[in-house]
């Protein structure tokens, strides 16, 4: 018996380098099932999504859909960390039939009631009676948070004035960043302080936003006056979180931050 692609769901996501969203598993509600188990279809997921196959007669399904059917999916979040580094909206493809995605309008879809309940649930409806010749995937999107990146260095060099991120990159639109005054608050650079005391920290901001990403994709380089201190600055990890007051008094704005150390005289070196 011939199988065709009846329903084929894919997740996006900007934060990872592939694109592709590995944080969820898509499974059938329970009237969705059984209906899918009236048809004969088959579910299979992949890391990315799911394919549901529905066999055919004469390129008609097997066993003929009701007028206005509806299959209706959850989404079940397999990651904790997922909402660090998303951002609140997210985008459909719309082009196959979506009816309707369900998500708190309150605190947007990235809060959950509890963690038994999924995070978001999707809904299609179309002539399933219709096969396509070449059926595309519907898709989700999903988007990185956009936060401010930071770096602080840890150095033994006296001539710790002199360093400076620049980025080297293709971009016609470069990133610019500017040295940052410590304040008595900022636990990180205390924290800094007492593990590595009498050496120099200096810490860095972008002035523009950039998404949490899997990898960096700036070409960022750490220099010492001209030298190249390090080629490739990796991106700061989603997992070093804070909150940066913004100086007009607006709501706090979001930032994560990386460590870099340069130590030439390895043995004065503790902690």
């Amino acid at each position: 018996m011939n199988y065709s692609p009846l329903v084929m769901i894919k997740l996006m996501h900007s934060f990872y380098d592939r694109g592709e969203c590995p944080d969820f598993s898509i499974t059938a509600d329970a009237q969705t099932a059984s209906l899918l188990n009236n048809h004969r279809c088959v579910v299979k997921p992949d890391p990315y999504g799911l394919t549901v196959y529905v066999p055919l007669d004469n390129q008609q399904p097997l066993i003929r859909f009701a007028d206005n059917s509806q299959l209706s999916f959850d989404l079940n979040l397999q990651n904790n960390d997922f909402a660090l580094y998303s951002d609140q909206r997210l985008e459909l493809s719309n082009s196959l039939g979506w009816q309707g995605l369900t998500a708190n309008p309150q605190q947007g879809f990235l809060t959950r009631p509890n963690d038994n309940e999924p995070l978001l649930s999707i809904a299609i409806k179309r002539d399933f009676n219709q096969i396509a010749p070449t059926l595309g995937a519907d898709e989700i999107r999903f988007f990185a948070k956009p936060v401010l990146w930071f770096y602080y260095v840890v150095t033994d060099q006296s001539n710790s004035d002199q360093f400076a991120i620049v980025d080297v990159g293709q971009d016609i639109q470069k990133t610019t960043w500017q040295r940052c005054e410590q304040l008595s608050d900022d636990s990180i650079y205390t924290q800094l302080a007492k593990q590595y005391p009498s050496m120099p920290i200096v810490c860095f901001v972008c002035e523009q936003t950039l998404d949490c990403r899997e990898s960096c994709t700036k070409h960022l380089q750490l220099k010492l006056g001209e030298h190249i201190v390090f080629e490739h600055l990796p991106s700061p990890c989603y997992r070093n979180y804070f909150h940066v007051e913004a100086k007009t008094g607006s709501k706090p704005t979001d930032a994560i931050y990386e460590i870099v150390k340069y130590f030439t005289n390895t043995i004065l070196i503790k902690g």
